[in-house]
């Protein structure tokens, strides 16, 4: 049986990729060059969340969109990935014409300390609504504030920018409107809304909103 060498590197080898052995095919793609000798992930130092493209992640889901996007235009089957120390151990399976070869590369992993922005917002103090609670009980107090936090986890925009303590009762400034609506509908107190003009967005008027909820018992 004639016997087949690669024109590069002169290696016996059964398999050709355009003309060439899998191993010279795939230095010539040059593929560690396409691979970053470091990634950098923006880290909330306030509700610890990662951030990539002004989008709110979870560890995990921020290191497999980075490593995805840098390995878009290489011939991948799967990869699996491992941090140790601030490095990104990348096991890479290579798919050429049917043939999988395995490719490993560490990254420098960097954090980088960046507010959010649903915590930029909050710590600069904005507000879309008022939530008024007068004379009621802490512990009643306490159950609207945590059915506030609740409705924070699906709507990043429901967090407490400030609270206002009064003689008799509490104000909490809120980051989003729906909020109101969702307490509104909550309690059985004797509730009132009044909206103010705040100004103009996109031609349209913008308005805060507030919400008084009272009781004579809590």
């Amino acid at each position: 049986m004639l016997k087949k060498f690669c024109p590069k590197c002169g290696k016996e080898t059964k398999t050709f990729v355009k003309g060439l052995c899998l191993d010279c095919y795939l230095e010539k793609l040059k593929i560690e060059n396409k691979i970053p000798k470091e990634i950098v992930i923006n880290q909330c130092p306030l509700c610890k969340d990662f951030i990539l493209k002004n989008r709110n992640l979870k560890f995990d889901e921020a290191v497999k969109y980075l490593i995805k996007d840098f390995l878009k235009k290489i011939p991948i089957k799967d990869f699996e990935y491992k941090i140790e120390d601030n490095i990104l151990h990348l096991i890479i399976n290579l798919k050429v014409d049917h043939e999988i070869k395995n490719l490993e590369k560490a990254v420098k992993l960097k954090i980088k300390k960046t507010y959010c922005k649903f915590c930029r917002l909050r710590i600069s103090g904005y507000y879309e609504g008022i939530i008024q609670l007068r004379n009621l009980s802490e512990n009643k107090i306490q159950e609207i504030i945590n059915i506030i936090k609740k409705v924070e986890k699906k709507n990043r925009m429901a967090f407490i920018s400030k609270e206002e303590r009064l003689k008799n009762g509490l104000n909490l400034y809120v980051g989003s409107k729906n909020v109101i609506n969702i307490l509104k509908k909550k309690f059985e107190y004797k509730t009132k809304v009044s909206k103010k003009l705040y100004g103009i967005k996109n031609g349209k008027k913008v308005y805060r909103v507030t919400l008084l909820i009272s009781g004579k018992n809590g």
